[in-house]
Parts: C-alpha cells; sequence; structure tokens
C-alpha cells in the first residue's frame, strides 16, 4: 500500500489509483462499523445496543479525488503529527475528557475553533468527492431474539452449522448490511450495472472476516455485479476507510440520539449536512437518513413488494424493536 515516508497528496492519491485497479469492481464501496462506545471491540455482548455499518462507494476516480485531498488536509492540520500517526479516528479526535492533558495526543492544545474547522473540512471532502453515502442501524439483541433471523439467514443460503454458531451476531450483520445496500443503490440508482468491490476495516477479528467472505460469496450467486472477494484493511493503509469512520461513529451517535430520546426527529447537525452530501432541505435529509437506520432490510427484503418505510412509519423506528 501507500510508504509511510510518503504522504504527499498527489503521491497518496496516485499510489491509490494503482491500487484501485487491482480491485475487481468498478465501484468501490469502503465501510466501518461502530458498536455502543462501552463495546465498540466486541459486538458479541449481550449488551449492545445497536452496530452501524456505515461508510461511503464511489469509482476508483472519485477516490483517488477523495485521497490526495483528504490527505491535504490531514498533512495541513497534523503536520506535528508522526507520519505514521497522521490518521483519523473519530473515537480518537472525540476523547477529550481522557487525552486533553497528553502532549502526545494528536489534538492537544487545539481551541474548539481549530477543531471544528479541520472535522467540518473533513467531512466536507468525504461529502462532495465521492458518490453514495450510506448506513445502515442494527439492534443486535433483536437478531438475538428473533427467530424469523434465522429463517432468513437459511433462505440466503447459509448452513445451520453458520446460523447456530458462534459467528452468528457477525453474519447477521454482514447479511443486513449487504440487503440493506442493494435496497438502497437499487432505490437510487435503479439502472446501476457496474461491478462493485468492497472494503472494511479489518478490526483485527479473524471471525469477523470469516463471516464477511461467507455472506459475500452467497450475494455475489445473487447478485453479479459483486465480484471478487472482500478487502479487509486498516485505515492507515485504506485512507478511505478514514472517511467511513467518521460516517460510522456520527451515524451511531445519531441513532444512539433518537433511541434514547425515544422519538423520530433527528437532530441534524452541519457536520451531518457536510458528510452526507448536498440535500435540498433538513427535511428531505432527515427522510432520507430516517429510511437508512430504522428499517430492517433483512426482514423486509422477503416481503412482497413492500414499499420503503418513511419517516412516520412508526413500526420501523429502532426503539420500537425489542426483543
Amino acid at each position: 500500500m501507500i510508504p509511510a515516508v510518503e504522504r504527499q497528496p498527489d503521491k497518496v492519491a496516485s499510489d491509490f489509483y494503482y491500487w484501485a485497479k487491482l480491485l475487481a469492481g468498478k465501484f468501490i464501496v469502503n465501510v466501518v462499523v461502530y458498536g455502543d462506545e462501552s463495546t465498540t471491540h466486541d459486538l458479541s455482548s449481550k449488551e449492545i445496543g445497536a452496530a452501524v455499518l456505515a461508510g461511503y462507494g464511489g469509482f476508483a476516480d472519485d477516490w483517488v479525488n477523495f485521497c490526495g485531498s483528504w490527505q491535504k488536509t490531514l498533512n495541513d492540520y497534523l503536520g506535528h503529527v508522526e507520519v505514521r500517526k497522521r490518521i483519523f479516528h473519530f473515537w480518537e479526535f472525540s476523547d477529550k475528557k481522557n487525552s486533553s492533558n497528553d502532549p502526545n495526543w494528536p489534538y492537544y492544545g487545539w481551541s474548539e475553533g481549530r477543531r471544528d474547522d479541520f472535522l467540518y473540512k473533513l467531512a466536507a471532502v468525504a461529502g462532495s468527492r465521492v458518490r453514495i453515502p450510506f448506513a445502515s442501524a442494527f439492534r443486535l439483541a433483536y437478531f438475538n431474539n428473533d427467530s424469523d433471523i434465522k429463517d432468513k439467514l437459511r433462505e440466503i443460503g447459509l448452513t445451520d452449522a453458520q446460523i447456530n454458531g458462534s459467528n452468528i451476531k457477525y453474519i447477521s450483520l454482514f447479511a443486513e448490511f449487504f440487503e440493506a445496500f442493494l435496497m438502497e443503490l437499487n432505490f437510487r440508482h435503479p439502472n446501476f450495472s457496474d461491478s462493485i468491490s468492497f472494503v472494511f476495516d479489518d478490526r483485527k477479528d479473524r471471525d469477523w472476516a470469516i463471516a464477511g467472505y461467507d455472506v459475500h460469496c452467497l450475494f455475489k450467486e445473487r447478485d453479479k455485479r459483486f465480484i471478487g472477494s472482500p478487502t479487509f484493511g486498516n485505515t492507515f493503509d485504506y485512507i478511505p476507510l478514514q472517511a467511513a469512520d467518521m460516517m460510522a461513529y456520527r451515524a451511531h451517535q445519531l441513532w444512539e440520539n433518537a433511541h434514547k430520546a425515544q422519538k423520530e426527529d433527528l437532530e441534524i447537525s452541519k457536520l451531518d449536512f457536510a458528510l452526507w452530501g448536498n440535500f435540498r432541505d433538513e427535511n428531505e435529509f432527515g427522510n432520507y437518513v430516517f429510511r437508512l437506520f430504522c428499517r430492517n432490510a433483512l426482514f423486509e427484503s422477503g416481503k412482497a413488494k413492500q414499499p420503503l418505510p418513511t419517516r412516520t412509519s412508526l413500526v420501523h423506528a429502532p426503539w420500537r424493536l425489542t426483543p
């Protein structure tokens, strides 16, 4: 991948272009998963409220333009940081409580104004340089306690050994993600015919990767646009995953805030508009995000011609999905 000693924007962009050409698909989707803060690194926990898979899809040229602009922003603001650590993780950026007195924290001594400028510039790069943002929220306890999920997974083609194994939540997450991604892609771009490759954060978890490969293989049999195998990478080598990280972290915050408030009006911020791209107004944007967060594609895909839920459809509100 991109050498650590050469992180100039033009070099980063050109190196990513040559790497992207090695992928089988023309359209590249970069995805990161976030869970509740207490269990982000343990999706098997029974206490986790929701996990969010979120990211962006774009063609190679889109990602080349993105990489150059993203790296330039990192260099402009984090030039004092060791090159290998000059990356963006939203959890690290947000950790003012534990890190604000640590001189080694990349954001040590920053004013609120500088923090806001940095964050909005990154969000603007992500929202303007790639084609399709998306996110899906999954209530894991709901998956764990509803027997219908296993029936649907069998319909997809998973074996009983896979369904009843310890990897059930990872498998469910990937199955739901691919269903939701295809629903949204077909909804927004019904004539989309290009080949698609996926890049996920590796999480340093073998079971996570195995679940991704297994479920992707089944969807590839159903949809010929899926080609090759998913790539699992880290956010330093695969720079677009840093934008997916920002999207997933903020998407999880939106889901969590709505869930705690038990209301359907999502509190949309300036950052959200930058991350998700251009919408005519807050209502249009809110409806779009609500559709992504508050549905269960895995169940809906088996229903005959059911329209996509609207923002006012209470049955799809995540806090109604109680086990």
